[in-house]
């Protein structure tokens, strides 16, 4: 991604005419506009095209790799990170739908995702396991077919079913007691060259129940957990 953000750079300043003496040393002295097999050879090529002697060619080289060392790190991958949008609904029957959408750009290369949950049982060490069955994305497009392509996009052909219910969640007592912890429901991971941004939209999610997510890197965890404000009208306790 940097290294073709790095060459479109360079061509649009240096058509630009806008003070482009250190871009262009600064690609002569990666080899971009030089051929020679090492950097002082390169700088050498440099000032034999544009009449400089070593150390000048040097000092606009520097200057030159400093502008793109700060174009690079300041705003490139903000501009093009990868998004997944995820949308949760409540459904009537206390469970819980996903669906999720996301879009990258054709230059960073982003992995299939990968969707887990936790393995069968009671053990709080257990380990998580690839979904079944194995939920299907739509194709995004080929921008080797269509070149005018920038941003790609897929998306689950349809939604999983969380089921959010467990035993005890609203049950009664006379004593306030903290809401009960709920295994994680979910877990999402998008590996790639870029960490993606993880986008959660919520909708109407299953009564009595507080959902939460957690990010980390390219991974993305939701949990659920009673949310102790139940209907008193019930004879419920109203947990803090």
């Amino acid at each position: 991604m940097a290294f073709n953000r790095l060459q479109a750079r360079i061509l649009e300043t240096i058509d630009s005419n806008d003070d482009a003496l250190p871009i262009q040393a600064a690609a002569y002295s990666l080899g971009l506009a030089s051929a020679a097999t090492t950097h002082l050879d390169r700088l050498n090529d440099f000032g034999a095209d544009h009449g400089f002697e070593a150390r000048q060619a040097r000092r606009h080289s520097d200057q030159g790799l400093k502008r793109l060392a700060h174009l690079i790190a300041s705003n490139w991958t903000t501009q093009t990170t990868p998004e997944c949008r995820i949308y949760l609904t409540g459904q009537p029957d206390q469970h819980l739908e996903l669906h999720l959408h996301c879009t990258w750009p054709w230059f960073i290369d982003m992995k299939p995702i990968a969707i887990d949950r936790l393995a069968a049982g009671t053990d709080a060490n257990r380990p998580w396991e690839a979904w079944q069955p194995p939920p299907a994305f739509t194709t995004p497009l080929d921008p080797t077919k269509q070149p005018e392509t920038v941003w790609l996009a897929s998306q689950l052909t349809q939604p999983l079913q969380l089921d959010t219910t467990t035993p005890g969640s609203h049950q009664q007592s006379s004593t306030p007691a903290r809401p009960p912890e709920h295994p994680p429901l979910i877990r999402i991971q998008w590996p790639g060259e870029v960490w993606p941004r993880f986008t959660t939209h919520y909708s109407t999610p299953p009564p009595g129940l507080t959902l939460s997510t957690t990010t980390l890197g390219n991974t993305w965890i939701l949990t659920s957990s009673a949310s102790g404000l139940i209907s008193l009208e019930e004879g419920d306790e109203l947990h803090p």
